[in-house]
């Protein structure tokens, strides 16, 4: 069975390798920039690659901020953000400047510690903790290695919300959130293999 998936696109994200792997776990996907698109869809996905203020900028010249909040804070429309798109969940983003992001999550968006994890930016494979509760992870062995590029993550998230971490070196770094519709992946999992289809099928079947 096909599920049709609405890809946001404000020109910031690795479309072509994310296409592929949507269509690989089993979506039909549609690449928008236009509101109406977003606020009828049935799941949305937001990738995204490059600095958070880059990435504010493109939201509201395309004019998103609020269709996209709309969506999903009050439809309920269920989205997965990896990588920047998931950091402009975000209410701000501390790159190079101060930035607003979408306001989808409580949390702000900051460097790593260089004097915890000595080498930016993060670039690799590594395994995620604290899987308990985290819907796209379920069926995957314990600690599933995903791909990860960043040198900035979320930090200040309330208890409410459902975080998994991975280590590197001494820091503990966001690797993926869930609350209610909102799911986020700190690693890119259009890069990750079998784990990272797995995380889609799971949003496009499940979420």
């Amino acid at each position: 069975m096909s599920h049709d998936i609405t890809v946001i696109d404000v020109g910031i994200g690795n479309l072509a390798s994310v296409l592929k792997a949507l269509k690989k776990a089993g979506g039909v996907p549609k690449l928008t920039s236009n509101a109406a698109d977003i606020l009828s869809a049935s799941k949305l996905i937001f990738p995204g690659v490059g600095a958070f203020g880059a990435g504010s900028a493109a939201l509201q010249s395309h004019g998103l901020t609020d269709p996209i909040r709309e969506a999903v804070l009050h439809k309920k429309i269920p989205i997965l953000g990896f990588c920047m798109g998931m950091q402009l969940f975000a209410d701000r983003g501390f790159e190079n400047g101060d930035f607003p992001g979408l306001g989808l999550l409580p949390a702000q968006v900051s460097q790593l510690d260089i004097s915890k994890c000595k080498v930016l930016p993060h670039m690799g494979w590594n395994n995620l903790e604290s899987l308990d509760g985290m819907k796209l992870f379920q069926g995957l062995p314990l600690s599933p290695h995903f791909y990860f590029v960043h040198s900035f993550h979320m930090t200040g998230l309330p208890a409410e919300v459902q975080v998994s971490h991975c280590l590197y070196g001494d820091e503990k770094v966001t690797a993926a959130v869930q609350w209610e519709n909102v799911y986020g992946t700190q690693f890119h999992p259009e890069k990750s293999l079998a784990n990272g289809i797995h995380v889609l099928k799971k949003f496009i079947q499940d979420a």
